[in-house]
């Protein structure tokens, strides 16, 4: 008889329980992808770093003086156990074609080699590279696409005088350069046709060091009294940060999966109050005749654990090659098992199939309060005499069907639940990362990289000459200055030129990247936190890091290293920023720095003087482009999205990933409630029917509610959407060093356009379920309440 009465139940109910089947199947497939993702990545990061043969602290110079500084530590400290170092020779985006084609890398190049490496270097299937042919080059995932080349393509590097061609072997697995977030790509090849490009080419090298330290506080010490130039330190929490954006986008789709998940466990419980209030007739008799609540009980679980097995079986065996998909990217950079971890894909789908099972015994307690006497009564135990609606037409002046709709939502607003919840959600997942990408991709984002904003940016390969001096650096923005004006172009053309300094307060010592401004610029045009821009040489502003890395505040006197010498600054501001995990250190124009020691520069950045539009802006740069072909002209948007690696594009992926599926799931729950209202108010649409009111009335009436509804819900999500912005994206934003978080929002996008399709979406799959309307008779009155 069970078997029976469940058979029936699933082929009469084929709609409900096929969507709800789908919830659980895409939750499954949500969550057991993305949490095993999220595992792999981060327990790879730990093997990853252990294969590659990482260091306990690793530092890069361009700088053969601080070469020897660096060995002097060697020969004279305790607490170096072991140490190694390579020689990178560095090459310029102009010495670069591919394909015969000339490229614009944006970033500093070198080559290495894997027999001249600090680091081990892997290939796309994970194995130790330990030998490459001549003739043949390995690129890192990112480079491969910044220079937007295959396997199979060739390669040449050199000048006029001397050149050499290679074949693209396939991708490498650099753990130092090959995140996105580094702005330093690395070529590899074998040891003897990288020391004949140096030679041939006359190349500028890159030096690294990796030390094994017995106490990492003492050598950090020392590294910082010696005043070394260095390009860059890399310590293990670094190298967790550079990859931070891989495991970003698996939280995300974690924080998807949530939603998911609830909806299900919402949507299931709504299902079972809703087929409880439907078969209180079956119930009632099953009572009457001795059928124990438990048994009943039974009965609607396991329907529900079926159709729950069936959800999780089906997404778990999804769940595997969308994980795989979802990891491609990621596997490209990081030395991973690709395969996933199958166990965790286990365990989330049994834990929610448990949850719904859970889930569903709970949401049938109802049927133990329920009394044979209400088969008899119509599902009621008594009678009601009082009206339902809390609104009257004698107050509002509305037309009968605009009034029936808002009532129903006024007096059964409960019924109603399941949708608000979801529209709120999709607006949230869809403005969240509209917001993130938005922010990535704007100029204002320039600013929390120690920056003003600019119309314009010029760029090109970081390779400094030891002999560089203020003069000419000066010398360069001025002459970029009369040629722009020359071609009907007046600008403020600035630079910033960074340092890697020594700072001291207390008993507490820190490495910093440090900045100072020149051209026309002024310490007063960039943005603080507290405090007021220095204002004269031995004045500076710290960012927040540095400031609680040394315990130094406003009003205190901090020493820094300028090259061997030790000079003190009065702290006057704190600063936010985000490079190299948020380090800082804003010089006085006017303080003289040795720029023998810089270790690079920022773009060129071009304000012009008349306030273009974004269109005339475009114009410029092509113009620009051909007066200065040598360098890579962008917007600061675009500028700074290829500093860190291409992450707008990858958060825009799964803007648009989300925004797709929020846009199924509206459909599945609006056509799951429509159905559900439909069959609930038959008799009210057959009393409606018998007194003129016409199918399309009706059909108006549920659509309405519906369209109600989804604006009520789009109103909330777009007033939570900014403080849960700041929640999610915005703590991502404060671990990469900003704290003081303001969001581009693109309101024609995010708060027209968006919402507008959704609304379109929803109306519509209403709008085609209702049509099932025209299929009730006004005979079917009688089944009123």
């Amino acid at each position: 008889m069970y078997r029976n009465i469940l058979k029936r139940d699933l082929k009469r109910k084929k709609t409900m329980n096929a969507i709800l089947a789908l919830f659980i199947l895409l939750a499954v497939v949500f969550i057991a992808s993305s949490v095993s993702n999220l595992t792999t990545i981060l327990t790879a990061m730990d093997g990853y770093m252990e294969k590659a043969g990482f260091s306990d602290y690793e530092t890069w110079t361009m700088s053969k003086d601080s070469v020897a500084k660096i060995e002097s530590i060697v020969e004279n400290s305790d607490t170096v156990k072991e140490y190694c170092y390579s020689t990178n020779p560095m090459v310029k985006n102009e010495m670069i074609k591919v394909n015969g084609k000339n490229v614009d890398c944006l970033n500093t190049i070198c080559i290495g080699s894997p027999q001249n490496s600090t680091i081990n270097f892997f290939d796309k299937d994970n194995q130790k590279i330990e030998t490459i042919k001549n003739g043949e080059i390995y690129l890192t995932a990112v480079a491969m696409e910044m220079l937007d080349v295959k396997i199979g393509d060739t390669i040449l590097i050199g000048n006029e005088t001397y050149s050499k061609e290679f074949e693209v072997k396939g991708i490498v697995k650099d753990l130092l350069f090959g995140s996105p977030m580094v702005s330093v790509e690395r070529l590899v090849m074998n040891d003897s046709e990288l020391n004949e490009l140096r030679d041939k080419l006359e190349l500028t090298d890159l030096y690294g060091f990796a030390f094994q330290v017995s106490d990492m506080k003492s050598f950090e010490k020392q590294m910082n009294e010696i005043g070394i130039n260095r390009l860059f330190t890399a310590k293990s929490e670094l190298v967790y940060s550079m990859y931070m954006i891989d495991m970003v986008i698996a939280a995300t789709l974690i924080l998807v999966s949530i939603c998911l998940v609830v909806l299900s466990v919402i949507l299931l419980k709504f299902t079972i109050s809703f087929t409880i209030n439907e078969e209180f007739r079956e119930i009632g008799v099953m009572k009457a005749i001795g059928i124990h609540s438990r048994k009943i009980r039974t009965l609607y679980v396991l329907k529900y654990f079926l159709i729950s097995v069936v959800g999780g079986v089906i997404g778990f065996a999804l769940s595997i090659p969308f994980g795989k998909l979802m990891l491609a990217q990621t596997s490209d950079n990081i030395v991973m098992d690709r395969g996933g971890n199958i166990l965790i894909n286990v365990l989330c789908s049994v834990l929610i199939v448990l949850l719904i099972i859970g889930e569903s015994f709970r949401a049938t307690g109802k049927i133990k309060k329920m009394k044979p006497i209400e088969a008899i009564r119509n599902g009621a135990t008594g009678e009601r005499f009082k009206g339902k609606g809390v609104i009257s037409m004698r107050r509002i002046s509305l037309k009968p069907v605009s009034f029936m709709a808002v009532n129903d939502i006024t007096s059964k607003w409960k019924q109603f639940i399941i949708m608000i919840l979801t529209f709120i959600a999709g607006i949230l997942l869809v403005i969240m990362p509209a917001n993130t990408a938005n922010t990535l991709k704007s100029d204002e984002l320039i600013t929390w990289f120690a920056m003003v904003k600019s119309d314009v940016c010029m760029s090109k390969s970081i390779i400094s000459d030891e002999e560089s001096t203020r003069e000419i650096y000066e010398a360069k923005l001025s002459e970029i200055k009369s040629v722009l004006q020359e071609n009907g172009m007046k600008a403020d053309v600035h630079q910033e030129v960074l340092f890697v300094m020594n700072a001291q307060y207390g008993e507490n010592v820190c490495s910093s990247i440090s900045f100072q401004g020149l051209g026309d610029i002024k310490t007063n045009q960039y943005i603080y936190l507290e405090g007021e821009a220095p204002q004269y040489a031995n004045e500076v502003a710290i960012s927040h890091i540095i400031s609680d890395n040394l315990e130094a505040g406003i009003g205190d006197t901090i020493e820094v290293n300028i090259g061997d010498e030790k000079k003190e600054y009065l702290v006057t501001a704190i600063f936010q920023t985000m490079n190299n995990g948020g380090e800082g250190i804003r010089f006085h124009e006017s303080e003289e720095l040795d720029y023998s020691k810089t270790s690079g520069e920022f773009a060129v950045q071009i304000e012009f003087k008349d306030n273009p539009s974004e269109k005339e802006i475009e114009k410029r740069i092509q113009k620009i482009e051909k007066l200065f072909p040598e360098y890579s002209v962008q917007t600061s948007g675009d500028y700074i999205n290829t500093m860190m690696g291409g992450i707008a594009e990858q958060v825009e992926s799964v803007k648009w990933f989300i925004f797709i599926l929020v846009m199924m799931v509206n459909i599945l729950v609006v056509v799951l409630i429509e159905k559900s209202l439909l069959t609930k108010e038959r008799g009210e649409i057959g009393m409606l029917k018998a007194i003129g009111f016409s199918n399309r009335a009706i059909i108006k009436w549920q659509t309405l509610r519906i369209g109600i509804v989804f604006a009520i819900s789009t109103l909330i999500g777009v007033v939570l959407s900014t403080p849960f912005s700041q929640i999610t994206s915005g703590n991502v934003f404060k671990m990469m060093g900003a704290v003081n978080i303001k969001f581009t929002i693109n309101a024609l996008e995010v708060f027209v356009i968006y919402p507008v399709i959704l609304f379109v979406v929803t109306i519509l799959t209403s709008g085609i379920t209702a049509l099932n309307v025209r299929k009730i008779q006004a005979s079917e009155i009688s089944s009123i309440e």
